[in-house]
This record gives C-alpha cells, structure tokens and sequence, in this order.
C-alpha cells in the first residue's frame, strides 16, 4: 500500500508570519495525524525555493499568535524566531532539496498530533 505523501502545496495556511513565511499544518487523512510546520521562501542561487520545516505544537501555538490571516502581521516576526523552531525539514520545491513531497516517516511522530 502506497503511503500518503504530501506537497509543500498541500499544507494547509493557518496564517503569515513574514513576507514569504507561512505558518500551517500537514493533515494526514490516512494516518489520523497531523504534523505542524513553516514554509519558508527563499532565494537560491537565482531562484525562489520553498522549504517546509516541521515544527512543535507548542511552537504552532506560539506562532499563531503573531501571524495575521490573509495579510502580513503588523510587526513582522523575526527570521531568527522562526528558524529556532525548525524541528526537521520534511519537503521543499526546488532541485536543491532532498525531497520534494514527504511521508509520515520523513517527521518526528512525537511532534505530531492524533486527530
């Protein structure tokens, strides 16, 4: 049986949280799981890349309280933050990247969240 792959255009935006960076979830349908994370958008080498990292529910929480729903937020919030919570890369889009989807097996289960 194939597992459920997911696409950095298949998380679902929970809000922004600078120009380019997007606070959401993966929802793994088969699985019951959800897996929370950023996508970053970034130039390399002359190109934009999107890069998806996964990142804890306490961070999830954190974060959703500085982003804004279909705007940027006033006060944008600082790369810096953001990276601090990067937990594991889990898929981006560009050639530079190790994988372009990613499965239940490219996160860390403890981060996750049964539904």
């Amino acid at each position: 049986m194939k597992k459920e792959e997911k696409r950095p255009a298949d998380l679902l935006s929970d809000g922004a949280l600078a120009y380019g960076t997007v606070l959401g979830r993966f929802v793994f349908e088969e699985e019951r799981r959800i897996v929370y994370a950023v996508s970053e958008l970034m130039h390399i080498a002359g190109a934009d890349v999107s890069m998806v990292y996964q990142i804890s529910k306490q961070d999830y929480l954190r974060l959703k309280e500085m982003s804004a729903v279909d705007q940027l937020p006033e006060i944008e919030v600082p790369i810096e933050t953001i990276e601090e919570c990067h937990c594991n890369f889990l898929c981006g889009e560009s050639a530079y990247c190790i994988r372009n989807r990613c499965t239940l097996e490219d996160t860390d289960l403890s981060l996750t969240e049964e539904f």
